[in-house]
């Protein structure tokens, strides 16, 4: 009695046995955590693309081409670029040994081409170069039966080609060398709204040229404040006509990219000249000051369609030095105040 009860009671501890070995030998030795637009080929057929490259899937054991059965993990992050492409962060995990690499493509399809290469020259560098084996087959056809039409074949992400692929087999596990990011370049004129440089909020004209290197953005612009009156709070009819030109320097983050969309995070100096004109005075006379401002903001780009966008941009600037501009007989007209705000919109094209 006590031998017939234990043998039932083992059946579903056998059972749960046989379907965790099952789940593992089904498990992929390849794990790819992706993350992409919307518009990108899945993670699915990047790792599909990987099993191609490999001659077929490899078994979760690692078989002959992993010692240890180790699995190689992959974690790869998608974003569009500032200049209308796409950039990858590839990071890669087998055994003891680790990998970053840093992708762009003018098209994401061609980025995840270029993954599934590298992902698969990281697992078994041997299959990729020698390429999959052909199977033999048992015969010629017979005659007597007309060989079936070959079957389309089914579409494949765009790779490089890798006949010119080296992978020095005793550091397999580090992926291979990053080829250089490349540039781009964009030019772009806004207008813009400045509070605080003068009493009240004035117009800015701008226009700007831009350099882009993967997630790196330098902006050189030059901005131009048409002339503003500002008059004597006790002498309305006397005062001080103020223009402002001034260039300036930035260098900008990327902090998210979307399949049409990016933001940023810059910081930059101005530097320029504050001109003055006095009016309603038996003398007027001009004045100049040194205009020097530290600037940091923040901008969203929208890509319309390329190489066409559009700029929105807000932050603020501290002036440093700020000399008073002061009427002969009357008193001081203006002040550049110790902080300025400048909103902006502008349309930008890339090359």
């Amino acid at each position: 009695m006590f031998t017939l009860r234990r043998v039932p009671a083992a059946v579903p501890f056998l059972c749960v046995a046989l379907a965790v070995r099952t789940g593992a030998a089904q498990e992929h030795p390849i794990a790819l955590a992706w993350q992409a637009p919307d518009t990108c080929p899945s993670g699915a057929a990047v790792l599909q693309e990987v099993d191609r490259l490999l001659g077929g899937r490899p078994p979760a054991n690692g078989g002959q081409r992993l010692v240890g059965g180790q699995r190689l993990v992959a974690r790869a992050q998608v974003t569009r670029a500032s200049d209308g492409g796409f950039s990858l962060t590839l990071r890669t995990e087998i055994g003891d040994g680790a990998g970053e690499r840093e992708l762009s493509a003018p098209t994401c399809e061609a980025l995840a081409g270029a993954a599934a290469l590298v992902i698969a020259l990281g697992f078994d560098p041997a299959a990729v170069t020698s390429g999959p084996a052909e199977v033999p087959t048992a015969g010629p056809p017979s005659p007597a039966a007309p060989p079936a039409p070959a079957a389309s074949p089914a579409p494949v992400l765009p790779t490089p080609p890798v006949a010119s692929a080296r992978v020095d087999a005793a550091t397999r596990p580090a992926l291979p060398p990053t080829s250089p990011a490349p540039l781009g370049l964009g030019a772009g004129v806004g207008l813009s709204l400045d509070v605080g440089a003068f009493d009240g909020p004035v117009p800015v004209v701008r226009a700007w040229a831009t350099l882009l290197v993967a997630h790196l953005r330098l902006d050189a612009a030059l901005s131009y404040a048409p002339p503003t009156s500002i008059a004597v709070p006790e002498r309305p009819a006397a005062g001080g006509r103020f223009t402002l030109l001034a260039g300036a320097a930035s260098a900008c983050v990327t902090l998210r990219s979307w399949t049409a969309a990016t933001t940023a995070a810059c910081a930059g100096l101005e530097l320029g000249q504050i001109s003055a004109e006095g009016y309603g005075v038996s003398r007027p006379r001009e004045g100049h000051a040194l205009w020097i401002a530290p600037q940091a903001k923040l901008d969203l780009t929208l890509l319309l369609a390329p190489p066409l966008a559009v700029r929105l941009d807000a932050g603020v600037e501290a002036p440093l030095g700020r000399r008073p501009f002061v009427l002969e007989n009357v008193g001081v007209v203006h002040e550049p105040p110790p902080l300025a705000g400048r909103a902006g919109l502008g349309a930008e094209v890339h090359f």
